[in-house]
């Protein structure tokens, strides 16, 4: 799949729509829409991330998800680079982390 986008929202669609997971997720893609899925502004895109999920614990579900799924849609298909970005926000993201098939 060329689109990360796409696997994206095929996962979202397995996540009830009334968690609080899928909501943060949501937030997630349009904050990386935003800057129009570039890595050159991961930090800012970790910047809102860690406003609205910087409450939870850094291994927390959903901050860890979100930074997995930042890097994932800035990561430009490589995954040295979404890996690097993942964890670049310092927060616990070993246990979500994509890993090569």
């Amino acid at each position: 799949m060329d689109d990360p986008l796409v696997v994206v929202d095929a996962g979202l669609a397995e996540i009830p729509k009334c968690w609080r997971l899928c909501a943060e997720m949501r937030r997630t893609i349009e904050h990386c829409r935003r800057v129009g899925f570039s890595a050159d502004h991961f930090e800012g895109v970790f910047d809102d991330i860690e406003r609205y999920l910087g409450h939870y614990h850094p291994v927390h579900t959903n901050n860890s998800a979100a930074l997995v799924m930042a890097g994932f849609l800035l990561g430009d298909g490589d995954f040295g680079k979404t890996v690097g970005l993942a964890v670049t926000g310092g927060w616990e993201i070993d246990a979500a982390a994509p890993r090569p098939v």
